[in-house]
């Protein structure tokens, strides 16, 4: 078994590394460690398959190729999507900070 694991070159180790960072993500949600609607769930998502698809690109395998490039598209889609949320809520805090009427109005809507 040592042996097996001295043999193994850096990019072996990179693809090591991305698929420990990919199941670390996946036990971090299901341990509620990881927010799954937040940044660094989905960051350690796409570097871990970056690290793995690089590892692919000097052994190829197409079924694995394929998952990691969709594994990309997703975690690239969460990135997406969490970062038009945030400036989504920056413009409504600008908007009720710049609008004190309408915030008034809207602190009497939730009170009453």
């Amino acid at each position: 078994m040592i042996d097996y694991l001295i043999s193994f070159n850096f990019l072996d180790w990179i693809g090591i590394i991305g698929s420990l960072m990919i199941a670390g993500a996946y036990y971090g949600v299901s341990n509620n460690h990881l927010v799954p609607e937040k940044l660094p769930f989905h960051l350690i998502n796409l570097i871990g398959s970056t690290l793995i698809l690089i590892s692919l690109y000097f052994k190829p395998n197409p079924g694995a190729i394929l998952i990691e490039i969709l594994w990309i598209f997703i975690a690239s889609l969460g990135i997406y999507n969490f970062l038009l949320k945030k400036i989504h809520h920056s413009k409504s805090i600008w908007f009720l900070r710049n609008y004190p009427i309408e915030n008034t109005l809207v602190r009497a809507w939730r009170n009453r």
